[in-house]
């Protein structure tokens, strides 16, 4: 999605990989108009390639910390590129700081989660739980199958009526 930061300025976008924004509308959106929510996202990530390396590591965090963005995370899934392949940058006093590393793992506090590279994949544990989030084919996965229980629970209600 584009996230446009400048109104009337419809070259000032950035089309970060993933963010999360809290307190919004939760309808449908094309684009992200930072004057028509009234903030920027709270937490991006961007992942890392040969070709947006230096994009991700310069420019975009510097835009982000000047948006205001609360946490900022970049993710190298080839292992190629970034030294460590995992990094994350926290907003303080309107300045990015570097999040500290816990056994090659960092904390979002934003959302709660540890976030630890596994292999290309970047793994999410809840952080007062440990629980791990389900990747997004296991998720997919979970839901068909309660869809299927679902329906099978609906079936037996109408038999029994």
């Amino acid at each position: 999605m584009f996230l446009y930061y400048e109104e009337g300025a419809p070259t000032e976008v950035v089309s970060p990989d993933l963010f999360v924004a809290f307190d919004v509308d939760p309808h449908q959106r094309r684009s992200w108009f930072t004057w028509k929510e009234g903030k920027a996202p709270e937490v991006v990530f961007e992942f890392t390639s040969r070709g947006t390396k230096m994009a991700d590591q310069v420019h975009k965090k510097a835009l982000y910390e000047w948006l205001g963005v609360t946490e900022y995370f970049l993710f190298d899934p080839l292992d190629e590129y970034l030294r460590p392949r995992l990094q994350g940058f926290r907003l303080q006093a309107g300045h990015y700081s570097a999040i500290p590393t816990e056994d090659g793992s960092l904390i979002s506090q934003s959302l709660g989660l540890r976030l630890q590279a596994n292999g290309n994949f970047l793994d999410l544990f809840e952080i007062e739980t440990g629980r791990r989030l389900l990747p997004p084919e296991k998720l997919e996965e979970a839901f068909y199958e309660s869809q299927t229980a679902l329906q099978k629970v609906e079936a037996e209600i109408k038999r029994l009526k």
